[in-house]
């Protein structure tokens, strides 16, 4: 299983999920480019440069038979990935809580952005992107993760996740915000022909409605939730590790 994190988040995050389920597989965490303890190249944040450094990692590892667990950008990173090189060498998904679009276009009513989860406008897009090249851009970031946890995460469980964050720099982020936001992934989803997992957080400030379209549009793919009292927050799997890896677990050893 390879664990991609995401939006400026490292692949460490992943260690508790690792725990749970290495007695059964070999778990890999990958760092993007400019992320965690990865290199920081000048340019190529762009999904698809970031879904072939992964194409990379699994050439050079030898890796085959794999399941792509992604978490948010994480998973747009795996649609990029199929985009370009199908499903080779990867036998099975796990596509935890992200948007098939992040940008409302003008003419959808409120449902029709729900089910896309395009739910940002084009203001608000190029407002973010400023605010995080700035000199407030750590700052945005912090505000921005705390509406993706949930107000019962302890302090120190907070902060040790914004501390991930800390390699990662602000042009990067805020190139990768944009990037990911101006994608729409609609016309992919449904050409999936892997076995499919989508877990969702009933905490998650995402649209439940986009998560169960993606599962709905994978023909054969599973839909599981977390409980928002069980820390079913955007960050699920780092809230409670055990009951995600216990989801995950159930879906890649069924029976």
């Amino acid at each position: 299983m390879v664990c991609l994190p995401g939006w400026s988040q490292a692949a460490g995050q992943f260690l508790p999920i690792a725990e749970q389920l290495s007695s059964e597989f070999q778990v890999v965490g990958v760092d993007h480019r400019g992320h965690g303890r990865s290199s920081q190249p000048a340019g190529g944040y762009r999904l698809h440069r970031l879904a072939a450094d992964l194409r990379e990692v699994l050439i050079d590892l030898d890796l085959d038979d794999v399941t792509l667990l992604g978490h948010s950008m994480g998973v747009a990173v795996v649609w990029a990935y199929v985009d370009l090189f199908g499903t080779d060498r990867v036998t099975r998904l796990v596509l935890a809580d992200q948007r098939p679009t992040l940008v409302r276009q003008p003419e959808w009513s409120d449902d029709q952005a729900r089910v896309a989860g395009g739910t940002q406008t084009f203001a608000q897009l190029a407002d973010m992107c400023r605010r995080l090249r700035s000199d407030e851009g750590w700052d945005t970031l912090v505000e921005v993760l705390g509406h993706m946890t949930s107000p019962r995460l302890p302090a120190d469980r907070f902060q040790a996740l914004v501390e991930t964050n800390r390699a990662t720099t602000n042009a990067t982020r805020a190139a990768l915000w944009f990037d990911q936001c101006t994608k729409d992934w609609r016309d992919l989803i449904p050409t999936i022909e892997v076995p499919t997992l989508v877990v969702h957080g009933l905490g998650s400030m995402i649209p439940i409605e986009c998560q169960q379209w993606v599962a709905d549009s994978i023909a054969g793919a599973q839909f599981a939730t977390m409980p928002a009292e069980s820390g079913g927050s955007h960050f699920a799997f780092w809230e409670n590790p055990a009951l995600f890896a216990e989801i995950v677990g159930a879906f890649l050893n069924p029976g």
